[in-house]
């Protein structure tokens, strides 16, 4: 099984994703339209259907995290917070919201 890992660039218009082996090779990526996802819900839906979606198309990924780089973003908290150009304001549990949906998604 081939450990990887899941690359993600959160822009306020387009938000890139890929998957990525140990040796830095971009096995596989997709854009999302960020500005497509007024709700962070639906964003977050959309992110983690992509993801799952990278990883059924290579044969025998192992998913060991998501790396995510946004705009505010607070590495210590898992959050963004207050950022300009995102059309979700206010502080934003990213990371608590996408470990709920990809929990969601595996059962």
């Amino acid at each position: 099984m081939k450990e990887i890992v899941a690359g993600v660039d959160i822009g306020g218009t387009n938000t890139v994703l890929g998957l990525v082996d140990r040796t830095g090779r971009v096995l596989a990526e997709k854009n999302l339209n960020t500005t497509d996802y007024p709700e962070i819900n639906d964003f977050v839906e959309a992110l983690v259907l992509a993801i799952n979606e990278l990883l059924s198309g290579g044969a025998g990924y192992k998913l060991l995290g998501i790396g995510i780089g946004a705009p505010n973003a607070n590495y210590h908290k898992g959050t963004i917070e207050l950022a300009p150009n995102l059309a979700w304001k206010g502080i934003v549990p990213l990371a608590d919201l996408i470990r709920k949906e990809l929990m969601c998604r595996s059962s």
